[in-house]
């Protein structure tokens, strides 16, 4: 698959992306999903008890500070690395090339430290 950004992608490299990007969504609302149906209980244990409408506004803002982090701790950490996958999309990356061109930098190494 050609596209403007990242690497080139064969079929199988795009599914298993894909499920991956997938599991992540999934566990994501899985845990805003839990989060909110145990609104009561967190609420009665986390929040102060003297005023409902402190404890339920109280509930929500960390509910949508979670919300809303997440987007921004992408871009944050987008914006942190982008020199870093600028450099790494230059060439294509599997975790075979990965273990070989690490086992190769080990070897190379140690002949270097060997031959003084």
């Amino acid at each position: 698959m050609e596209h403007k950004y990242g690497a080139d992608l064969n079929g199988k490299q795009f599914i298993l992306l894909s499920i991956a990007l997938c599991t992540g969504t999934l566990i994501e609302w899985y845990d805003f999903t839990i989060y909110s149906q145990l609104s009561s209980t967190i609420t009665e244990v986390f929040f102060p008890p003297s005023n409902d409408a402190a404890q339920q506004l109280s509930y929500w803002a960390v509910f949508a500070l979670g919300f809303v982090a997440r987007p921004l701790g992408s871009i944050l950490w987008v914006q942190s690395h982008q020199p870093l996958l600028r450099h790494s999309s230059s060439s294509s990356w599997t975790p075979s090339s990965s273990s070989s061109r690490s086992s190769s930098f080990t070897r190379d190494k140690m002949r270097t430290s060997s031959q003084r």
